[in-house]
């Protein structure tokens, strides 16, 4: 910045501005200076003209820190704004899976139990019957689902399909080759969800892919495939096991889960840890990246003693190639 004076050199901006500035407004900035380093501090370097110019100008300070705040929030929350939506060709995904019984035999982390069944070809579902009576489109239980996947040609696919209490429901126009989520929509009792368990079944091979216990409303199972076009990383793990418990927990990864013929992808190890009685959390700096058609899941066992519950959740950032 410049002086207008003849002869004058270039200085500090805040005291540039209180010479220029008439008596009142150099009193104001005087005693406002605080307000002015923290609004500077959190603009950044690149916003210090800015700041200034917003002084020059008589802007109340209040407005010139929210302004601050808006900038630092812009320049620094890219979670946040993938999560808004405004950032093209990104999206987040959390998965989150809970085991109620997992013994010293390992299992995968979904609300069934016992090893995941992943599909090695696409098929229509539907929801498996024996479910509960009301869990009817009259009934006081659910109505409806929408079951959430992938599609035969590994894009991301959703359908909603209407319950039939204890029968089976129809079956999905879409074929699906993996099956991620499926929660509750419309219920029959005001603050009410499911009263009993509803399994979402494939139709040729009769494989439960996905359970919505009874009471949860929505899916538990820390499993995830992601869709062709696009590439996941992994931003952050969670994994949490009964205090009494010393649990085992794996994250695997299985690349080019469209291969159904030998020779197959093997699945490969990407995070481990033992003997955990509570809770560990992983922030990733550097994201771990997954290309399109690989299946990442979470599994876990415990060293001894009785059944115990387990849970994990991981947080993904979807970028299209």
């Amino acid at each position: 910045m410049t002086n207008s004076q003849p002869g004058s050199k270039t200085e500090d901006g805040k005291k540039l501005v209180q010479r220029k500035t008439k008596a009142g407004q150099a009193t104001t900035i005087r005693s406002a200076s605080g307000t002015f380093d923290s609004a500077q501090a959190a603009i950044g370097t690149a916003g210090v003209g800015l700041t200034v110019a917003l002084l020059v100008s008589g802007l109340a300070l209040a407005a010139v820190a929210a302004l601050a705040f808006s900038q630092s929030v812009r320049a620094d929350d890219f979670t946040l704004d993938v999560s808004r939506g405004v950032i093209d060709g990104r999206s987040g995904v959390l998965k989150f899976g809970r085991n109620e019984a997992v013994s010293t035999v390992e299992e995968d982390i979904w609300s069934v139990g016992g090893i995941y069944p992943f599909p090695t070809a696409a098929e229509a579902v539907r929801v498996k019957a024996g479910g509960n009576a009301v869990d009817n489109a009259p009934g006081s239980g659910a109505h409806a689902v929408v079951i959430e996947g992938l599609d035969q040609n590994w894009t991301e696919a959703s359908e909603a399909v209407t319950l039939a209490g204890s029968r089976a429901s129809a079956t999905t126009q879409t074929r699906f080759i993996r099956v991620f989520r499926a929660y509750v929509t419309d219920v029959g009792t005001y603050g009410g969800n499911n009263i009993g368990n509803i399994d979402i079944e494939s139709t040729s091979s009769l494989n439960t892919l996905c359970r919505i216990a009874a009471g949860a409303g929505q899916s538990q199972m820390a499993i995830y495939t992601v869709p062709a076009g696009k590439t996941g990383y992994l931003k952050r793990l969670h994994l949490v096991t009964e205090s009494s418990a010393n649990g085992n927990f794996r994250i695997w990864q299985r690349k080019n889960a469209d291969d159904v013929a030998a020779p197959f992808s093997g699945k490969r190890l990407v995070f481990a840890t033992d003997n955990l009685n509570r809770l560990f959390q992983v922030e990733y700096k550097h994201y771990i990246p997954f290309p399109a058609k690989t299946d990442i899941w979470v599994s876990g066992s415990v060293r001894a003693g009785n059944k115990t519950s387990m849970a994990a959740s991981f947080d993904l950032i979807l970028v299209d190639n």
